[in-house]
C-alpha cells in the first residue's frame, strides 16, 4: 500500500541569525522628541488630525446605523 506522507527533502540550507545589535537608551528618546519638535512646528498637522478624527467617528456611527437596521 502507498504511504500517505513522504518525508520532504530540505529545499534550501537554514540561515544563520544576525547578531542582535547593541541599543543605547538615548536613541528612542530622540526619535520621540524629533516627531514631537516636527508636528508643533506645523499647526496644520493638528487640524487634519482634528479633522480625521471626525471623519471616521462619523463613518463607525454610519456603519453602525446602516448595520443595526
Amino acid at each position: 500500500m502507498p504511504q500517505a506522507t513522504i518525508k520532504m527533502q530540505q529545499t534550501q540550507p537554514l540561515a544563520q541569525a544576525p547578531a542582535p545589535a547593541l541599543r543605547t537608551a538615548g536613541a528612542p528618546m530622540a526619535a520621540a522628541a524629533a516627531a514631537t519638535a516636527s508636528a508643533e512646528a506645523d499647526p496644520l498637522v493638528g487640524i487634519l488630525s482634528w479633522v480625521t478624527l471626525v471623519a471616521a467617528l462619523a463613518a463607525a456611527v454610519l456603519s453602525y446605523l446602516a448595520f443595526s437596521a
